[in-house]
């Protein structure tokens, strides 16, 4: 099981949300201004567009960066200053936007701090099993070719069967088995 998979489930899911957000906002900034009760549809394109830039920085940490932990960090404290930033418009500026404005944009505040918390979660259980990390791209392409010589060995049947067996074993086993057993 790949250690990093809840750092890259929960980017993936901030990258959607993100995504979306941000095409929304670019899309329909007037419906989203009268929704909030906010006047200012230059400012929500601007952010939005921000948001859209932000969703492709996490889709290449969830599905493409090798160690995503560095750059996760980023993402996290950036969703964490985007909760905070809404704090500080909430405290100082209530009028920013309506009633139901607040119950939006604090909703989307819950979300991102959610993100960004699973997010950390996914970094601190890296780092507290930094041994039981994804398999490296050495180990993926000899598992590659040593079932591409199988099939050219023995017909394609027996070195899947052979393949499925080995990677079916713990470790130590896998790799004491030979496909010529």
């Amino acid at each position: 099981m790949r250690n990093d998979c809840w750092l890259r489930s929960a980017l993936g899911a901030n990258a959607l949300f993100s995504a979306a957000s941000g095409g929304i906002l670019v899309m329909a900034p007037a419906s989203v201004g009268t929704w909030i009760g906010f006047d200012g549809d230059s400012l929500l394109r601007f952010v939005g567009g921000g948001l859209l830039v932000y969703a492709a920085f996490l889709v290449y940490l969830a599905a493409f960066a090798r160690r995503p932990a560095p750059l996760s960090v980023a993402a996290s404290l950036a969703d964490m200053a985007w909760v905070a930033a809404t704090i500080v418009v909430a405290a100082f500026a209530p009028s920013a936007f309506s009633l139901q404005g607040w119950f939006i944009v604090g909703g989307v505040a819950c979300a991102v701090l959610a993100f960004g918390l699973a997010q950390a979660a996914g970094i601190a259980r890296l780092l507290q099993h930094p041994d039981a990390t994804l398999r490296t791209d050495r180990d993926v392409r000899a598992i590659i070719a040593e079932t591409v010589d199988a099939a050219s060995a023995r017909g394609a049947g027996d070195a899947i069967r052979s393949a499925k067996i080995r990677n079916s074993l713990p470790r130590s086993s896998a790799d004491e088995h030979s496909p010529n057993d």
